[in-house]
């Protein structure tokens, strides 16, 4: 069973969590590499409900804190919003393993739809500006197929949306290996 297709309860401490903070769970576990072999690591030991958890969350802390170093004082605040997140991604891993399922594979772009951010390889993007944040969003909704150079121009509102798309990929190398241009006339133009 999925995270998303239960309803958190008391016990498991996540009750007070919107279906976005599960979503977003799901995503970052989707999106990186190092937490899918976490969520492996955890299907192969096989352990109970609430071990499973405590399990997930020790190892989770531990790749996080691996990855992005100590909080320190002043970072306090911003690392109990990190820990509840922590915690949803526990879950979202256990139910993984539970499901006996393999690990969905990584989206290489993902847009939290509660805050507009984009994770491009699981790395969370700066914000956008209004005209690169629309364009990227029409992109993005159309997923894999692209669009045509006129529907996108038309459904971002933008003439210049090519070159929006030129010069984020110029800024950024992450931006750079999935913004794709096509190759030939009457191509489709995508992210991903």
């Amino acid at each position: 069973m999925s995270i998303l297709s239960r309803a958190p309860s008391e016990s498991d401490g996540l009750s007070a969590q919107s279906p976005c903070d599960f979503q977003l769970a799901e995503a970052l576990i989707a999106n990186d590499p190092g937490l899918q072999a976490i969520a492996a690591e955890v299907q192969s030991e096989r352990l109970p409900g609430d071990k499973g958890i405590h399990r997930a969350v020790l190892l989770v802390t531990q790749y996080f804190i691996t990855k992005y170093g100590h909080p320190d004082e002043h970072e306090q605040p911003t690392f109990v919003a990190v820990a509840r997140q922590l915690m949803l991604t526990a879950a979202a891993l256990t139910d993984l393993a539970e499901q006996s399922q393999p690990v969905p594979p990584p989206r290489a772009v993902y847009r939290d739809p509660a805050s507009g951010v984009f994770f491009v390889r699981g790395k969370p993007k700066r914000r956008l500006g209004k005209a690169q944040a629309k364009v990227l969003a029409v992109l993005y909704e159309a997923g894999e197929d692209g669009l045509s150079k006129d529907k996108v121009e038309i459904k971002s509102g933008h003439s210049d949306w090519r070159g929006i798309l030129k010069r984020l990929r110029d800024s950024d190398p992450d931006w750079a290996s999935v913004i794709h241009f096509p190759g030939k006339a009457h191509g489709r133009y995508r992210i991903g």
